[in-house]
């Protein structure tokens, strides 16, 4: 189910717990989320069974020095009970990509990306760069 509205993105917040050490608050994810979807650029998908989430993943719109914008899995939680949501996620991302005219799906991961491979591997998803990063907080 496509998300727009503030209640079922407080349940999507809510998840942000999940994460080992996550880049924003929940207030700040809230925020980014309910902007980029007024603005077009985020995209935010949940799966219910009755009133409960079992999952969720947020799509964002980029762009890189190459000349086409791509679609990048910028947050995903799945109920441990619900192991073949992917299947279903990675197709919801694949047809919004294709609805926009989108011809790159990205995922971003902070975690091991040989579990990424192993996990989305078999979805056609292939390790094509690795990003450095320096944390410019520390340096002095």
């Amino acid at each position: 189910m496509f998300i727009t509205d503030k209640v079922n993105l407080l349940d999507i917040t809510d998840k942000l717990k999940f994460m080992k050490n996550p880049p924003m608050t929940e207030e700040q994810f809230y925020y980014y989320m309910w902007n980029g979807i007024n603005n077009k650029n985020i995209f935010v998908y949940g799966s219910y069974v009755e009133d409960n989430l079992i999952g969720c993943i947020v799509l964002s719109l980029g762009k890189d020095l190459t000349p086409n914008p791509f679609l990048i899995l910028t947050f995903s939680w799945i109920d441990g009970h619900y192991p073949t949501l992917w299947k279903e996620f990675i197709q919801l991302a694949e047809n919004k990509a294709k609805e926009i005219g989108i011809t790159r799906l990205l995922i971003a991961t902070h975690i091991n990306p040989k579990i990424i491979e192993r996990k989305l591997g078999k979805f056609g998803f292939i390790q094509k760069s690795v990003i450095f990063e320096k944390d410019l907080k520390e340096v002095k």
